[in-house]
Formats: structure tokens, C-alpha cells, sequence
């Protein structure tokens, strides 16, 4: 490895944690060419390093005040003893503090500074200091005079995470609203935060020679990198290969289509329902989970805590279909039973020495604390997952998705179930869903057809969601009927469709994790990996919109398995985990190394949600 490269990653290690601590944070690890934990050490370093610049070598003289998404992002990446302050606050107006130091940690945003307005204005004898992650806007800074509190703060920061390790192999900028800043209001500074990542990771780990891309999004950021790079003083060095082979850059508003499915595995799913945070925890209601409860005895918290990190079993089934994981579950239990079996059965021998007697012990100890409660955990999980899918609501809308994506669905019928939604006041993010998925599909809805369906949902949700209609017409997520319909091209020429899955328990075909349809974003990589890369394509390459950026020379080089190249994909925009499952699959079939990197993990439901209109109360 070149000097440069080495002195990089050392730079971003230094202070981290160590290789036998990282190990433990993440089981399971296949092995990678690309280690993501240098990610989470270097952003470590940064943020110590600010926090500590404020009264050096004392932490009980500071209060952090932190925005709530914001610290499901820090509680990932740092112990609460790593934080380095003495008190960890929400973000909400009037708080007292009683700290010399106050930490403010938030996003730009207007409402934000008015809370913190209130704060400072109601604790006049303290220290204050603003941190704006990413970075402060001018809407902010006007924010902060308007106010009156711009005087007040003795520093502000720009801190910028960067890409955090969610996965072994994910890393994500976490930014929610991506697709609203760049699709509705029209921000680019999601792109100059993409392409500075990217930038990162050439000087990290080389010259990434090869970068493709579809979307408009995607030409900006490869014209930036080249900015980039002719503004920097520090360059990769182009006499050593880098380790990154390739860098596919996708923006998500060519395949919107994808999110507004019902994902089919196991960890989609459960981000469907609870919504999985940054740091690898769900929320689940007791009442629903009783073995869970008795597990966790806490008569004060009405909701359980579950953690994924380090949970060896969900690592197992998270990218497994839904319909196969309760087979493995049980598979497991009858495993461990088994074991536990034996262990009672030997140790209930005559003949026992002192030394078998330990291990025996030690073996059932283990099983029990470990293995058999996260089993039954997940059991109790899926069971409550299959009652919901087995509710006559879920099984016609999952009906109803099949049927407009296989093109069978009859436009009406699919608008009249949407309209028993309304009247079933179901979520509207999930009914809206329904609706842009037969926008995109059909590539609009008859003018008529869509007034009818605004007024039953404007009168059943709210007239401020009369912005939210308008909002999703902008972002091009519902369109008035008059277009082309590409769909049919898409479905043909990249075989989105597969309707003959051989095994759901080893599949043959990446289209497992929607249940027979495959992410376009997923069909682009995998033709890659084909002999003629996207020369083949280039119909559904026009199709989907948006600019191409493809070398022909440089595109069909990745088609052999026998060299397992690294493949960077990077989604604007956001990613589902049901595209990251099916990712992983074509790393196993291709023998490629595939390191996903996104804006941040979506669903269908907080996609939408993002072009709801904000009201300040």
C-alpha cells in the first residue's frame, strides 16, 4: 500500500477503538477488503476533539443539547462515557441548565434556532456554543440575528459526520431528507456532501478509476469530484491501484417505484413496522411481546428496547424472505433443544470428572443467557409480523402492489381500494404510497381520476395536505396521466419481474427481497457484472430519465467472477433494506465486494412522509 494511502487511514484510526473491540461490535463479518470501522474511529477523533476544545480535561462543567435525530446517530457511534459531557438534553424550548458549558447540537434549521433562542434567553449566565451539523446556512445565521441570540454564543462549529458504519458494509450520511432537498426544494448541498464523501474515500483508499452513474444527480457529483480534486493539495496517488474498483452512483429518483413496495425480508419488514434507528434498536409495545416482557421485567417502560447490534441470530435471517425465517427459527430451536438435551443427559451419568462437569456447565450457561432468549425473541417477533400479514388489509394491498407492478392491475380498481383506504382513515403515508405507485407505474393517472382522489384525501387527512399533494406532484412521486409510459420497457428489458423464484431459502435471483420483483437500482449493478455492461440497456437507460455516465470502455470490465472486484454502489436519495439484501445477494453470486453508501435507510412510508409540509406551531 502507497505511503499516502497508509498515512490516511492512520490519521482516521488514531484514537479508535481496538481491532479485537471492533470484532465483538460487529459478528459475522464476511472478509472485506474495505474496512468501514475506520469510518467510526475518525469521526470519534472529530468529535472529541471539539468537545474537548471547550474547557479542556472537565466534562461535569457541560450540558449537551441535542437535536432527538441527531442522538440516535451519536449514541451509535459513542459510548455515553465517550460523549464527554455531564448531561445529555433534548432539544425543546425553555430547558434550564445547570452546566457553565452549553453544547448545542442540531441540523440548520429555523425551528431549531428559535428553540434554542428560548434556551439561551433563559439561562443568560452561561457559556454557549453551537454546533450545525452538516454546516450553518444563511437561513440560519439570519435565523440566529433575528432572534437577538448571535452575540450571545461564544463559537459556532461546523461538524460534518461524514459516512457513518452502519453495517460492515453500509455506510450512510444520514441525511433523512435527501430526497425532499433534492427533489422538492431543490438543494444541491446533499450533492457537495456526497461528492466530498467520495473524494474522502479516493485519498483513503485510491483513485477509484472506474465511476458510472444514472440520474441528473449523479452527473453534478461526478463534475464536482473533478472540482474537487483540482482544488485539493493532497491527491491519490496514481501510481499504486486503489482498492475501490468501481463507484456506481444512482440518484433515487429513478427508481422511486422501489420504496413504495412492501419489502419481503425480514429486517425490511420490521423497518416497515417499528422503524430500525441508527443505532440498531427497535421499540416494540410489551403489551404485543409477553415472553419479551417477562425476559425484561420493567413495569415502568410500556415499550421494550431491542438491540440488533450485536445480535448474532438476527444477522442470520435480516436479509432472509419473511416466509422463510420462521422455518429457520424453528431449526434453531430444535438445535439448541437438542443441545441442551445432551448436556442434561451427560451430566445425569454416573461417571462425571470435576473438568466435564465445568464444561458442561459453562456450555449450558452460554446456551441459555445468549442463543436460546434471542431465539425466542425473534420467534415472538415473526409471530407477531405474520399476524399482521395475515390480516385481510395487508393481503389485498400486497395484492395490489403485485398486480400494478406485473401491469395486471386495472387502474380503477387499484384507485378504488385506495379510496377504502381514505375512508378507513388507514395512515396516509401508506395510502399515499398506493397512489404514487400507480402514478409512477402507469406513468401518471387520468386528470379526473387524481382531482377525485386529492378532495377524499384533503377532506379525510386536512387541508394542509393540500401542500403535501402538491409537494409529491414537484418531486415527481404523483404525475397527471399525459406521459409516456415507460414501465413496459423497463420490465422487459431489465427483467424486473421474476415470477419463478425456485427457492426462498436459497434464491436464485435478487428479486427475492420484493417477492418477485427486483429494485432497478439492483438490475443496473447486477448488468455490470454481465458481458456487455450497459450496452445492452441503453433503451431502459433512456427510459428511466435523468443523464448517463458510462464509459464503454471501462463498463464491461467487472463481468468475471473470478475477480472479485470491489464495487462502491452509492444511492442519493436513500435505500431500502430490502435493496441492501438484495446488494449482498449479488455480491455472492458475482464474487464481488459490494460497499453500499446512501443518504441515508428509507421506507416507503418515512419517503413520503419527508414531503408532508412543516408547520411552525
Amino acid at each position: 500500500m502507497n505511503t499516502q494511502k497508509s498515512s490516511a487511514k492512520s490519521s482516521m484510526i488514531k484514537g479508535g477503538s481496538t481491532e479485537e473491540e471492533t470484532k465483538e461490535q460487529t459478528p459475522l463479518i464476511p472478509d472485506m477488503k474495505i474496512d468501514t470501522s475506520i469510518f467510526r474511529d475518525h469521526i470519534k477523533q472529530k468529535y472529541k476533539g471539539m468537545i474537548s476544545a471547550i474547557d479542556p480535561g472537565n466534562t461535569d462543567s457541560k450540558v449537551l443539547i441535542i437535536d432527538s435525530a441527531l442522538y440516535d446517530v451519536l449514541r451509535h457511534l459513542l459510548t455515553k462515557d465517550e460523549i464527554g459531557v455531564s448531561k445529555i438534553q433534548a432539544l425543546k424550548e425553555d430547558i434550564k441548565v445547570d452546566a457553565k458549558y452549553v453544547i448545542f447540537l442540531t441540523p440548520p434549521s429555523v425551528q431549531n434556532v428559535t428553540k434554542m433562542a428560548s434556551i439561551i434567553k433563559g439561562n443568560g449566565d452561561k457559556s454557549f456554543y453551537v454546533c450545525f451539523v452538516p454546516r450553518r446556512t444563511f437561513a440560519c445565521k439570519e435565523a440566529l440575528q433575528v432572534q437577538g441570540i448571535f452575540s450571545a454564543i461564544s463559537n459556532f462549529y461546523d461538524f460534518n459526520f461524514d459516512l457513518i458504519p452502519l453495517d460492515y458494509d453500509i455506510l450512510s450520511l444520514e441525511i433523512p431528507d435527501a430526497s425532499r432537498q433534492l427533489y422538492l426544494d431543490l438543494d444541491t448541498t446533499t450533492l457537495v456532501l456526497v461528492a466530498e464523501s467520495i473524494q474522502r474515500l479516493q485519498l483513503v483508499f485510491g483513485r477509484i478509476d472506474t465511476i458510472v452513474g444514472k440520474g441528473y444527480s449523479s452527473k453534478i457529483i461526478v463534475d464536482m469530484l473533478k472540482n474537487l480534486e483540482n482544488e485539493s493539495k493532497i491527491k491519490p496517488d496514481d501510481s499504486v491501484r486503489g482498492e475501490i474498483d468501481c463507484c456506481v452512483i444512482l440518484d433515487r429518483n429513478i427508481d422511486f417505484v422501489t420504496p413504495m413496495l412492501t419489502q419481503f425480508t425480514y429486517a425490511g419488514y420490521m423497518d416497515e413496522v417499528w422503524g430500525i434507528k441508527q443505532n440498531n434498536i427497535i421499540n416494540l409495545e410489551k403489551k404485543f411481546f409477553p415472553i419479551m416482557s417477562v425476559q425484561r421485567p420493567d413495569k415502568d417502560q410500556d415499550i421494550i428496547t431491542h438491540k440488533l447490534q450485536n445480535d448474532k441470530i438476527f444477522k442470520e435471517i435480516r436479509d432472509c424472505h419473511n416466509f422463510v425465517v420462521g422455518g429457520i427459527l424453528d431449526e434453531k430451536l430444535t438445535e439448541l433443544k437438542s443441545i441442551h438435551d445432551e448436556v442434561a443427559a451427560t451430566t445425569t451419568g454416573r461417571e462425571k470428572s470435576l473438568k466435564e462437569m465445568r464444561e458442561k456447565y459453562e456450555k449450558e450457561r452460554k446456551l441459555r443467557e445468549k442463543e436460546l432468549d434471542k431465539v425466542a425473541t425473534h420467534v415472538e417477533i415473526r409471530k407477531y409480523i405474520d399476524e399482521l400479514m395475515a390480516k385481510p388489509s395487508h393481503y389485498r394491498r400486497i395484492k395490489t402492489e403485485q398486480c400494478i407492478v406485473d401491469g395486471l392491475a386495472k387502474p380503477q380498481e387499484t384507485l378504488d381500494f385506495v379510496e377504502t383506504q381514505i375512508a378507513k382513515q388507514a395512515p396516509l403515508a401508506r395510502t399515499l404510497r398506493l397512489l404514487c405507485l400507480q402514478s409512477l407505474v402507469e406513468s401518471g393517472i387520468k386528470q379526473v381520476a387524481l382531482d377525485a382522489m386529492k378532495r377524499e384525501i384533503i377532506q379525510a387527512y386536512g387541508f394542509e395536505h393540500i401542500l403535501t399533494l402538491s409537494n409529491l406532484e414537484k418531486a415527481g412521486l404523483l404525475r397527471r396521466d399525459g406521459e409516456k409510459k415507460v414501465w413496459d420497457t423497463l420490465n422487459k428489458q431489465l427483467k424486473l419481474i421474476n415470477p419463478e423464484i425456485n427457492d426462498l431459502k436459497d434464491p436464485n435471483d435478487a428479486s427475492f427481497a420484493y417477492d418477485g420483483y427486483c429494485p432497478i437500482t439492483v438490475r443496473l449493478v447486477e448488468q455490470l457484472f454481465k458481458k456487455d455492461g450497459w450496452n445492452t440497456i441503453k433503451g431502459a437507460l433512456e427510459s428511466l430519465g435523468g443523464l448517463t455516465v458510462y464509459d464503454e470502455k471501462k463498463g464491461n470490465q467487472f463481468s468475471n467472477p473470478q475477480n472479485k472486484n470491489v464495487i462502491l454502489v452509492y444511492l442519493i436519495g436513500g435505500i431500502t433494506y430490502g435493496e441492501i439484501a438484495a446488494f449482498r445477494y449479488l455480491a455472492k453470486k458475482y464474487n464481488k465486494e459490494i460497499l453500499i453508501a446512501t443518504t441515508g435507510i428509507i421506507t416507503g412510508d418515512r419517503l413520503i412522509t419527508s414531503f408532508f409540509e412543516r408547520f411552525n406551531k
